[in-house]
C-alpha cells in the first residue's frame, strides 16, 4: 500500500499549519478548505480500518477533534 499524503504530513515531509499535535495525532488546516477554518484531524499511524488503531490513539483522536 503506497503511502498516504497524511502520513507524510505527520512526518514533516510535506509542511502544513499545525494546529495541534500529541504523540498520537496531527490537527492542521486543509490547504484547499470548504469553509473558513476547515480543520483536519488525524492519527499518527497509518491504518486501514478502525481496528488498525489502539484504544489510547483513538481516545486520543476523540479528544483532539473535541478540542480542535
Amino acid at each position: 500500500m503506497a503511502e498516504s499524503i497524511f502520513l507524510k504530513i505527520a512526518r514533516k515531509e510535506i509542511p502544513a499549519h499545525i494546529i495541534y499535535e500529541d504523540e498520537y495525532c496531527l490537527s492542521f488546516l486543509d490547504v484547499k478548505p470548504h469553509v473558513k477554518g476547515h480543520t483536519i484531524v488525524i492519527l499518527k499511524k497509518e491504518g486501514v480500518t478502525v481496528f488498525d488503531y489502539s484504544d489510547k490513539a483513538l481516545q486520543n483522536l476523540m479528544l483532539a477533534v473535541k478540542n480542535t
